[in-house]
């Protein structure tokens, strides 16, 4: 059997097929559906050959390489967010995911890194995509929610999408990454286009100074170390070569910081192949929830 790439996000250079495509005839094509097998990608058309998941982030670092367990695990420790159809539209057709699809991605890293803690407890906290607004609005409503099951003391990590957008329409907006890492005391903002307002980290750290007041005493927080905030540099990260991706590049980005693993361990034309394995993933698990979508 002769094997062929399929997609534009394929790496070529590095494929282990025979026979390949020129690039001539590798031009923009829809995404096809794949089935996720271990660290294989499959194409649900029969007759065509697995593609393989040549970049190193679905190699080694995907959410997804463990699917066999999310449904268990996710029923076990998740909750559901309010999909709607529009949603996977952002994954299906190369346009920019919406925040349901962001912040349900997110929250498998938070599980993953849960199950995989030593004492059980959840080491990773994920905020709403809408927390910005939220935290404008009320803030004691936004300290209530997300501070009364959480213990700050074991947390290692805080994770917002940030959102920025010129008006209404999302796909006129753009998506970036805030992390807060607790142990250092540092929020870093992660951003594949650089765009992202430095009032977002501002935002976030007037949360974390209230969280410690919330949960201990005005005086105990004031002996704290100070927050210090930083602006990961752009040549440093994944660059985004296009105008909607930049959903997917901040889930990719937060999955290798929560795993420790190198962020350059993918780039723009493997978005094509991240989408479908987001899309794959997400769908195992909110699929019988929502089978009209």
């Amino acid at each position: 059997m002769r094997y062929q790439c399929h997609g534009t996000g394929h790496n070529i250079r590095r494929c282990p097929a025979r026979t390949v495509r020129s690039a001539a005839s590798s031009r923009q094509q829809p995404i096809r559906a794949y089935l996720i097998e271990d660290d294989v990608i499959h194409d649900k058309e029969k007759n065509q050959c697995p593609v393989t998941a040549t970049c190193r982030f679905l190699q080694h670092v995907w959410v997804g390489k463990t699917r066999d367990q999310w449904s268990a695990t996710f029923k076990e420790h998740g909750r559901l967010i309010d999909m709607r159809s529009n949603d996977w539209k952002g994954l299906e057709h190369n346009r920019m995911i919406e925040g349901n699809v962001v912040e349900a991605y997110l929250q498998l890293i938070a599980i993953r890194a849960r199950r995989d803690s030593a004492d059980g407890n959840p080491p990773v906290l994920v905020l709403s995509s809408y927390f910005f607004q939220l935290w404008k609005e009320d803030k004691m409503q936004v300290l209530n929610r997300w501070n009364q099951s959480i213990d700050f003391s074991k947390l290692h990590y805080v994770i917002c999408p940030a959102y920025t957008a010129s008006d209404f329409q999302s796909e006129s907006g753009h998506w970036g990454l805030i992390v807060v890492n607790v142990t250092e005391r540092c929020i870093t903002l992660y951003d594949s286009l650089a765009i992202t307002p430095k009032q977002h980290m501002d935002m976030i750290q007037e949360y974390m100074e209230e969280a410690a007041r919330y949960r201990s005493n005005q005086q105990h927080a004031s002996h704290l170390t100070p927050w210090s905030q930083l602006i990961y540099p752009i040549t440093q990260i994944p660059r985004q070569t296009d105008s909607t991706s930049c959903g997917v590049f901040i889930c990719a980005m937060a999955d290798c910081i929560v795993t420790n693993e190198e962020l350059n361990c993918f780039e723009q034309r493997d978005i094509p192949q991240v989408r479908a394995a987001m899309l794959g993933i997400l769908r195992s698990i909110y699929g019988s929830e929502y089978p009209d979508n």
